[in-house]
């Protein structure tokens, strides 16, 4: 499994958990097409779907209202927002709504901004902020790691993609962890941690902690 060649488009991160009988029986026809190609493909055959708006949102979330479409569906409540220290600076509308690097949803703080989410701790109901700084990050913690070949020999000297089309950065993975070659700004927990060899995808986890 290998990234797209347009990679704006690609898809390969969501696709690190297929193992290699599955890929065996899977094919990408449009991976070596940039959109415009496609596009072009579709006008010439006259689909409707040739000139298309792109959408970038959650395709069934009117754009701009996904914390509205949560709220609606999950059990939320207001709690506090507080600095690393345990500050109070402000209120939340529900920790469901908030992910790591957010900086917008928390109303008027106490201080002045700007504020990221640094942490969401659920069990508490706190969002916790920090400045930008605040967000970088060199060490990941794994879990429900799965590569396409099978086990890793370890230490793995890899690229690493911590979030849906961000760039890859130099890594080495060990023992269910990341030593990450950079900082990296606002890893989450929850999203997938995806392992490359140049555009070839290895496999992948989900990210548990990060610091």
């Amino acid at each position: 499994l290998h990234a797209a060649v347009d990679a704006a488009k690609d898809q390969s991160y969501m696709l690190y958990h297929l193992d290699r009988d599955r890929l065996a029986r899977i094919l990408f026809p449009l991976g070596g097409m940039t959109k415009g190609d496609v596009r072009e493909h579709a006008r010439e055959f006259v689909l409707p779907v040739a000139n298309k708006a792109e959408s970038q949102e959650i395709c069934f979330v009117p754009r701009g209202e996904t914390a509205d479409y949560l709220a609606s569906r999950l059990s939320v409540r207001a709690g506090a927002v507080v600095d690393a220290s345990g500050r109070e600076l402000g209120s939340h509308r529900g920790a469901a709504l908030y992910t790591i690097g957010q900086r917008t949803g928390f109303g008027s703080l106490a201080e002045p901004g700007p504020w990221y989410v640094v942490r969401v701790d659920a069990s508490s109901n706190k969002i916790v902020v920090g400045r930008h700084d605040e967000l970088a990050v060199r060490d990941i913690a794994l879990e429900d790691m799965t590569f396409i070949d099978g086990a890793a020999a370890e230490p793995l000297a890899c690229e690493v993609r911590l979030r849906y089309h961000a760039p890859a950065i130099p890594a080495v993975y060990a023992g269910g962890r990341l030593a990450l070659g950079e900082p990296f700004l606002g890893a989450a927990p929850g999203q997938a941690a995806v392992l490359y060899s140049g555009t070839r995808v290895l496999g992948g986890g989900i990210i548990s902690a990060a610091a």
